[in-house]
């Protein structure tokens, strides 16, 4: 019964409960708030898949290169040890120039997406692998030739490699500023 006359007072004075409206200051501010939200949302989405991305190119690449090293010829393996029983002391050059060419092809698999300069890097290996074995059947008084030639060609590889790099980070600089720079409406 209570119930019928509140409903009863609600209609009859129903305009008098009207009179006021909400400052459109209220609603700009509630708008803005979504809006930031919003643009937060499609951030973290993002940052999100591009992480996982990130993730799926390195286990990729991480699973190629444990893949090349365990079906690494067995006469490339002989060939290595050839080379340490022939030269001992390119073994510690060796050792430097593929940590170094190691760090820069997984810092150009990162930043790219066009695999040709790992082509060209594979067509190298073909080459040095060529000279590796040459060096075993060349007389002693030939073979500082043949080191110097396989120093060279590491030297070479690591070259085009920071070139690349290079390149690339400063393509993707002025690809950041350019973004930066830009104005949205």
């Amino acid at each position: 019964m209570n119930h019928d006359r509140l409903e009863q007072f609600i209609i009859e004075n129903r305009e008098a409960f009207n009179t006021e409206l909400p400052n459109l200051k209220n609603w700009y501010l509630i708008e803005k708030q979504l809006k930031q939200q919003a643009r937060k949302t499609r951030y973290l989405q993002a940052r999100k898949y591009v992480l996982m991305a990130a993730a799926v190119v390195g286990l990729l690449f991480m699973g190629g290169l444990i893949g090349f090293f365990l079906t690494k010829p067995v006469e490339e393996i002989a060939t290595v040890d050839a080379i340490k029983n022939i030269a001992p002391e390119l073994q510690e050059t060796e050792m430097y120039y593929q940590n170094q060419i190691a760090d820069k092809t997984t810092m150009l698999v990162a930043l790219q997406k066009d695999t040709s300069v790992l082509q060209d890097m594979r067509e190298i290996d073909v080459f040095l692998s060529e000279l590796k074995t040459e060096l075993e059947h060349t007389p002693k008084e030939n073979r500082e030739t043949v080191i110097s030639n396989i120093i060279k060609s590491y030297q070479v590889k690591l070259e085009i490699l920071e070139r690349v790099l290079n390149i690339m980070s400063s393509d993707s600089i002025h690809i950041q500023n350019s973004a930066e720079n830009e104005i949205s409406i």
